[in-house]
């Protein structure tokens, strides 16, 4: 049911583009949750998982009344996940008007729409380009957002260009090996643990725990390497699922950062 993906600060074109296809799928589906909550959330939060309890802990929110709660299975090694839909109206008060730049072009478009002065037979111009893009532009954003390192970025892109055989490097140059922390606390011999040595890592702000929902409204939590930590090591995508990463160290750098932490 998704339609197409908006990025951070999106444009007015772009918004526009994307409330006809809400529209479009409300008129031609009777869809009564139109608006996947992947779509929109980073208008307004920092992180998918601050969207969904602002959400369900919202008593003016119901389930199955304002939004719709689907569960997908586990495939291809992806984890098992929830997504969240929601009404237009629900999304109206949740995200809309709490930016007035959003709103402006959601109440202008939308609500002309749906009284019928303006028509959505004009398509865009492009809307298999302006699709791409957004869903660039939002996968920017979540790399942003996860600190990941180059090759993990490309991947991401990768994944979204290849359905329509656009073309893209295959690789980027390499910054430094890297190994994780357990396997370089192995090579210099040392008697502390990844665990404990992660747990230093974190109190020293070199390595934070960061958090996304999964599916049945659980937590799952990944650790990221924060800036002050990115000159010692890189952020690796988690081949398991996009949205954690996998912390790796720079060899050569290692007994550093480990002198730092430990001494």
């Amino acid at each position: 049911m998704s339609k197409g993906r908006l990025k951070v600060n999106c444009t007015r074109e772009q918004l526009m583009t994307y409330f006809k296809s809400v529209c479009k799928l409300v008129d031609e589906t009777h869809d009564e949750f139109p608006v996947n909550l992947d779509d929109v959330w980073p208008l307004m939060y920092g992180r998918k998982q601050e969207a969904v309890r602002a959400l369900v802990s919202n008593e003016n929110f119901i389930e199955e009344i304002d939004y719709r709660t689907v569960r997908n299975d586990a495939q291809g090694g992806q984890f098992a996940s929830t997504d969240y839909y929601l009404t237009t109206s629900c999304f109206e008060f949740f995200i809309a008007r709490k930016k007035r730049e959003v709103f402006e072009v959601y109440r202008q478009f939308f609500h002309k729409v749906r009284r019928g002065e303006m028509s959505l037979s004009q398509p865009p111009s492009n809307p298999q380009l302006a699709y791409v893009q957004t869903q660039l532009y939002l996968a920017d954003a979540l790399a942003d957002r996860l600190r990941l390192n180059d090759a993990s970025r490309l991947g991401m892109y990768q994944s979204i260009a290849a359905p329509y055989n656009l073309a893209l490097p295959q690789y980027v140059e390499s910054k430094g090996v890297t190994k994780s922390a357990k396997d370089l606390l192995k090579e210099i011999g040392s008697p502390i643990s990844a665990v404990k040595f992660n747990m230093l890592l974190v109190e020293q702000g070199y390595l934070e725990i960061m958090t996304r929902p999964t599916s049945g409204g659980k937590i799952r939590s990944f650790k990221n390497i924060t800036d002050k930590g990115l000159p010692y090591g890189k952020n690796l995508e988690n081949p398991k699922n996009q949205k954690e990463t996998q912390p790796h160290w720079y060899v050569d750098k290692f007994r550093e950062l480990y002198n730092l932490v430990v001494a």
